[in-house]
């Protein structure tokens, strides 16, 4: 069933919508559900129609069943006709494939300055020492050895397909034209550096990546090379650029259900972070490592992604709470403590 031309959100979360096929949203949008090897149970990448061609937002994981579907689907229900990639951010669900998609198809990547220089450094520089400096920190950090030696035995599971080295760069509030439309691109800070959202204002659609999603807090992954970013108040202060969109808005996530009303979910996502930076604050009245307050929260620690979630939920808020003055870094023998102010 449709409704203004888009397919009603009950039909979007029915048991049809299985893996590894075009899902319809609309007559010129469609999104594939790729099963996904962690936390979470898939990964959501998206076709739009543009005239006798398509354009592929996001693409899986660097995987050989990912480049099977994908490449099917692309084959057989686009005729092997694309005009673009766009990606959202550097991720490796989201960018592992875009390498390998430009090239079999001899299109453009476009993305946003910030994720591509990321993706190179974390990714496909091969001086770049990524893995190693991050254990180091997480060593600084108060992170037990068996919980470094765990997240170093999944590290094999981030990789990307080597990126084109001449990409389209996406600009804040720049016009992407698809299909004769308008989707406006509106860049923001949080889950990863400078992640790119696309709004279609005809159709009230916003494809947001892993930024809004319907029950899930976003990861907000610390930068290597910036470990101290205060990402959690630049993920705070993108819902001031997202104000414009309202109640009957279809948001279009990475991860989990569509959903409308991203002002209310924007909403719910501020007073979970209140509260979680109000419940840090209290225990940090004596002070504590980040291994410890991980400890705490997460006392069976055998998933690598689930530990990474909690490595870098609490270090997302520590940052604001230090850039906030509301608590301080204190160094003791090579290990940082946080305390109260």
């Amino acid at each position: 069933m449709e409704q203004n031309g888009n397919v009603y959100i009950q039909d979007l979360k029915s048991k049809d919508a299985g893996y590894g096929k075009p899902i319809k949203v609309n007559n010129t949008l469609y999104y594939i559900k790729l099963k996904m090897p962690s936390m979470l149970d898939h990964v959501q990448i998206w076709l739009i129609k543009d005239f006798d061609k398509w354009v592929l937002v996001d693409t899986g994981l660097n995987r050989h069943e990912h480049k099977e579907v994908v490449s099917e689907i692309i084959d057989n229900f686009c005729g092997g006709k694309l005009s673009k990639v766009i990606v959202t951010h550097f991720h490796v669900d989201h960018i592992g494939l875009a390498g390998w998609i430009c090239e079999k198809y001899n299109v453009e990547l476009n993305i946003t300055e910030a994720e591509w220089l990321t993706a190179m450094v974390s990714f496909l520089d091969i001086k770049s020492n990524f893995f190693n400096e991050y254990l180091d920190l997480l060593k600084h950090l108060g992170i037990r050895e068996s919980d470094i030696i765990l997240l170093k035995n999944s590290f094999k599971w981030y990789n990307i397909y080597p990126l084109p080295r001449k990409i389209k760069v996406v600009q804040e509030g720049e016009h992407l034209e698809i299909n004769g439309e308008n989707w406006k691109s509106i860049i923001c800070q949080g889950h990863s550096p400078a992640q790119l959202c696309l709004f279609n204002q005809n159709q009230n659609l916003l494809i947001c990546g892993d930024h809004l999603m319907s029950h899930l807090v976003p990861v907000l992954g610390f930068l290597i090379y910036k470990p101290e970013t205060d990402l959690l108040g630049g993920y705070l202060r993108s819902f001031e650029k997202l104000q414009f969109l309202n109640a009957n808005t279809l948001v279009l996530p990475a991860h989990g259900d569509p959903f409308f009303d991203p002002i209310n979910r924007m909403q719910e996502l501020s007073l979970i972070f209140n509260d979680e930076l109000n419940s840090l604050l209290k225990r940090l009245n004596t002070p504590q490592t980040l291994g410890e307050l991980v400890a705490y929260e997460c006392p069976d620690r055998t998933n690598p992604f689930r530990l990474r979630f909690y490595i870098e939920k609490y270090l997302a808020l520590t940052n604001y709470l230090i850039k906030n003055k509301q608590v301080r870094k204190i160094s003791q023998e090579n290990t940082h403590l946080f305390q109260k102010v």
